[in-house]
């Protein structure tokens, strides 16, 4: 195609070394022809240019994304936050459904058929039922009935449970709580341990009236806990917490919600196999939580996240693949003619690809400077998850 292009056509190439009259020479810089040529042709069409770098970089950016927001789940603070002993069994319509009500409530069978276990330790029994209070110095803002009580959750825990609360502030007086004159209030707080301040309705010391089942009574807000996952099962806006024994007088309920226990040192998996052995052939509308289930629950959000993240990325990544190809391609077949040209005026065909490929990489280059703060934060994170 060269020989095509006439002596006169091709010195128009070159008259931008000719000095015209009344302008200053251009200075000609040095180094690499084929290299400014390739930088100098990604301005040539500054949309396609950027159109390229960015599907390049996206897929690398979602991807480091998807495999941050995966490493960030910690199934051990997951585990604290959703369990305080080694197993936790209930119905399922209460610990998968959250319905806190007498047909809630855990069999004794089930109780008994755990304690006669040989790795059984102790545990502790807590109770649960739904009720409502007034306070004149509540912040709670929702949940408030036609009467202008609130609605909430009484839970009554016995002296093995309440050893385990944490406190946020406060004193956790078990002499106090015993007289029952004073009360816990919970602090809400998330699976990540994250305490949400605004679920703090009352100050220490404020009065609260409870009403449940008919009976009333005034109690004094003594500490605030932490009220997650391991010692609740819905959130309404509050909750309160009882001794067992003061719950059951006030309430009139004996039935038990749940059961936490903990077993001896090396006996999780023979009880774990039990549970679940249990729970599907003798009483399968009976469940339990153990770190091993809350550890494959969370094992399988990062795997969805990272294959559903992944499958996009992948995708992604194909597209601006193909989009670089076929920007390369329509740009090698219009430019035929100037390639021809350059040839005309001594470029050789090994100079034109490599002038080419200098190209190509330039693309690249962009595209990695672009992810390079993404690629650094998630070699970075990946290091520090497996120390």
């Amino acid at each position: 195609m060269a020989a095509k292009v006439s002596p006169i056509e091709a010195l128009r190439y070159t008259a931008s070394d000719t000095v015209k009259k009344g302008k200053r020479k251009k200075k000609i810089r040095s180094g690499n022809l084929q290299k400014r040529m390739a930088w100098k042709n990604l301005g040539r069409d500054k949309k396609r240019t950027i159109l390229v770098i960015l599907s390049l970089s996206l897929s690398i950016i979602l991807t480091n994304t998807v495999f941050n927001f995966s490493n960030s789940v910690d199934p051990e603070n997951a585990i604290q936050n959703m369990l305080d002993f080694d197993f936790c069994i209930g119905q399922s319509s209460l610990l998968d459904y959250y319905q806190v009500n007498e047909e809630s409530a855990l069999s004794q069978s089930f109780i008994q058929a755990v304690k006669q276990q040989d790795g059984f330790d102790y545990g502790g029994y807590e109770y649960g039922c739904k009720s409502s209070y007034k306070s004149e110095t509540t912040k709670q803002a929702y949940n408030q009935q036609e009467d202008g009580s609130f609605s909430t959750y009484l839970y009554g825990l016995d002296s093995v449970l309440l050893s385990r609360v944490q406190v946020v502030d406060g004193e956790l007086d078990m002499e106090k709580l015993a007289s029952g004159n004073y009360i816990l209030e919970g602090a809400y707080t998330s699976t990540r341990g994250d305490l949400d301040e605004s679920s703090l309705n009352h100050s220490i010391g404020d009065h609260v009236e409870v009403f449940c089942n008919g009976a009333v009574r005034e109690f004094t807000v003594l500490a605030h806990v932490v009220a997650n996952e391991a010692n609740t099962y819905d959130w309404v806006g509050s909750c309160f917490f009882l001794p067992s024994q003061i719950y059951e007088e006030f309430t009139g309920n004996n039935y038990v919600m749940s059961y936490s226990f903990d077993v001896l040192q090396g006996e999780e998996p023979e009880m774990d196999a039990f549970l679940n052995e249990y729970t599907k052939s003798v009483e399968p509308t009976m469940t339990y939580k153990s770190k091993s289930t809350i550890m494959a629950g969370v094992t399988d959000i990062q795997n969805i996240v990272v294959s559903i993240g992944g499958t996009m990325a992948f995708i992604i990544g194909l597209i601006g693949v193909l989009n670089f190809a076929n920007t390369m391609l329509t740009s090698i077949f219009t430019r035929r003619r100037e390639f021809a040209t350059l040839q005309s005026v001594g470029m050789t065909g090994r100079q034109l690809l490599k002038m080419l490929r200098r190209e190509g990489c330039a693309y690249v280059l962009f595209g990695n400077r672009r992810c390079r703060p993404a690629i650094l934060d998630w070699c970075l994170s990946s290091y520090s998850a497996n120390l």
